[in-house]
């Protein structure tokens, strides 16, 4: 079912809604239903509305339905978008009770909200399926939806040809109620079986139906799947395909501030002499509405298979943002030989995810795990929303701060989930494609993936990959690596390393293992004349997609450095974390350092020894702000 978008236009609300309106009796044909706008309509317009509902409903009472359809009137205010079934929930309800009046109707939903009174409308319709009715089944199995189609363009049409301007929703309501009469009446003579055949209908009351919408130009840009299926393929074209369900019609990401050419299909119902086409869709967005226009165009038609196609244009606001199931409305006005050119109308709707980059992305690399995937449009439009460099940044770091960065297809990404501290050459995890593929990643593939969202922005800086470690030489036995988050030193019998008070021991290959509640941890050999372990982790640092990170022993870590605005940013996407330019908030969550020797020969009072010859020795050290974190490596990227 489709909704009818009403263009708003500046009005200050009267009468802030008054009490609604009460229903009027069901004896007569239009009957006005509750209204919440307080507007209350004329003498002069309620009889109008009864004269021409009159007309309609007797047209179904000389085809045999005497008494069941009538026309109702309903004013809603709208407090938050909640649809139902393709309805504003207020709507849908009033449908369910419309439906327990009158077996058939016209039903016209007025909706008013902050904007105003009577800001968009909605039209619902049913039709009998029986009796000279029947035959619109046989004719087409669309034939219906196209009448309601038919009816809400008239109304939306000469709503905004009296200015929108809710003192003249009578004239509105009238036109949808006109035409219907006229297509009722046709129809009910057409489809008389006594005296007619029903193969003397047309099968159509609009000019054509929309086919398909395939989008190009110099704006447009090839996105990249990046789901479970089809990795790294571009998405199929047409963009818009009429057989397909609207929830699979491909995205497609396109340059803010260029054009974008539409080459627009339609499956003609006969053969015109002339043909324009024209289409128009507009989004809110954070207050804002977004318009695309695409220009009228003189459209070609196939003589053979009446196949009608016309290439149009339309100029793209410059500005990042995803606009979801947009929806261009597509119009065609026809002219029949030996006739005058007949009116605009309907012939369909497409509707597609559309990103919208601040600039042209960065181009795609070989063997870097960058290429233009959807999840870096959908974050970086979404949540980057906005006209210059600083909004993006700003707006996607927000997003990564959340530690909920999801896929495109709304599959949770994570930082080390299933802890593989060893990868395979096969699944290093650490590019963007391996992290989106894998749908977890470690510090590296994080890092590369923040900054290749700015890539696909056309972010004008280059960000750069630090990797942290501990300063070497900031002891006299400097560390191998840091570990994060909360650790319990217990005091034990110490060993002769210098600068390292405490240490634990591997007794076997297999380090590390996995609870039940899946928290990893490490696999320390357990020994109570020492005792051991000395280092215990206690509590962890939440990550990307894993709020109970157990991985918190490193050699390094790698972060991002950006410019905005004239400064640097230190940004560390696998925490959701930013630093100083000193790291010294970064020092903060380190509780200790590490040294690992590896074929250790255990002391002699360890009692009993290890059972096996795989002995590692860890000596730790806890941080006491006198060994630092320094930037040993940056690279551009």
């Amino acid at each position: 079912m489709k909704a009818i978008r009403i263009v708003i236009c500046s009005f200050v609300i009267h009468l802030l809604f008054l009490t609604p309106t009460k229903a009027q009796p069901q004896d007569t044909s239009y009957i006005r239903l509750d209204d919440a706008s307080g507007y209350t309509p004329t003498t002069t317009q309620l009889n109008s509305l009864e004269e021409a509902a009159s007309r309609l409903c007797a047209a179904f009472d000389s085809a045999g339905f005497g008494g069941q359809f009538k026309v109702y009137d309903f004013g809603f205010y709208l407090h938050q978008e909640v649809a139902e079934g393709g309805y504003p929930e207020p709507f849908a309800q009033k449908i369910a009770e419309v439906a327990d009046l009158s077996p058939y109707y016209l039903l016209f939903g007025k909706q008013s909200d902050r904007n105003g009174i009577y800001k968009k409308f909605w039209v619902e319709l049913v039709l009998p399926d029986t009796g000279k009715f029947e035959c619109l089944n046989l004719l087409s199995p669309t034939l219906r939806s196209e009448i309601k189609q038919k009816i809400e363009y008239v109304v939306v049409n000469a709503y905004l040809k009296s200015g929108s301007d809710y003192l003249y929703f009578d004239v509105a309501e009238k036109a949808g109620i006109d035409v219907l009469q006229e297509i009722a009446v046709k129809y009910t003579e057409c489809c008389d079986l006594q005296s007619r055949s029903v193969n003397s209908c047309d099968a159509f009351v609009l000019p054509a139906q929309i086919k398909e919408v395939t989008y190009s130009g110099d704006a447009y840009i090839e996105m990249k799947q990046d789901g479970n299926v089809n990795f790294g393929q571009p998405f199929p074209i047409p963009h818009y395909l009429d057989t397909r369900p609207d929830n699979e019609q491909s995205p497609l990401a396109l340059v803010g501030g260029f054009n974008v050419s539409a080459l627009v299909k339609f499956n003609g119902n006969e053969l015109y002499e002339t043909i324009k086409v024209r289409g128009k869709g507009e989004k809110e967005v954070a207050g804002i509405t977004v318009v695309f226009n695409f220009d009228e165009q003189v459209a070609s038609q196939d003589i053979m298979t009446k196949q009608i196609a016309a290439n149009l244009g339309s100029s793209l606001p410059y500005m990042a943002v995803f606009l979801d199931d947009l929806k261009i409305t597509w119009e065609m006005r026809v002219k029949r030989t030996g006739e005058p050119e007949a009116d605009w109308e309907p012939v369909g709707e497409s509707i597609n995810n559309w990103y919208l980059t601040l600039r042209k992305p960065k181009p795609e690399g070989t063997g870097v795990g960058y290429a233009h995937y959807q999840t870096l449009f959908e974050i970086g439009c979404k949540y980057g929303r906005g006209t210059s460099d600083p909004e993006i940044l700003n707006g996607v770091w927000s997003h990564f701060k959340n530690k909920e960065v999801s896929r495109s297809d709304g599959e949770h990404l994570a930082y080390y989930k299933t802890w593989e501290p060893d990868p395979t050459p096969e699944i290093a995890w650490v590019y963007t494609d391996e992290l989106l593929k894998n749908r977890e990643g470690q510090c590296n593939a994080w890092a590369k993936f923040f900054l290749d969202i700015l890539k696909a922005q056309g972010y004008s800086e280059n960000g750069s990959l630090l990797i942290v470690k501990p300063d070497p030489v900031s002891q006299n036995r400097p560390s191998s690596g840091f570990i994060l988050g909360h650790w319990n030193f217990l005091k034990g019998i110490a060993i002769n390393e210098d600068e390292f008070d405490y240490w634990n021991l591997y007794n076997n290959e297999n380090k590390y293992s996995q609870s039940s509640s899946g928290l990893w941890s490490h696999l320390w050999w357990q020994n109570s004349s020492a005792p051991l372990p000395q280092v215990i982790q206690t509590g962890y640092i939440p990550a990307q997609g894993n709020p109970n990170n157990s991985l918190s022993y490193f050699g390094q870590h790698i972060i991002v450095k950006i410019f905005s605005g004239g400064s640097e940013k230190y940004l560390d996407p696998s925490y959701g974390e930013e630093y100083d330019a000193e790291l010294s908030n970064l020092e903060g969550f380190v509780a200790g350092f590490w040294l690992e020797l590896l074929d250790y020969t255990p002391p002699a009072f360890i009692n009993p020894p290890p059972s096996n010859d795989f002995n590692d020795l860890v000596l730790f050290r806890k941080n006491t702000a006198l060994e630092k974190l320094v930037i040993i490596n940056e690279s551009s990227y």
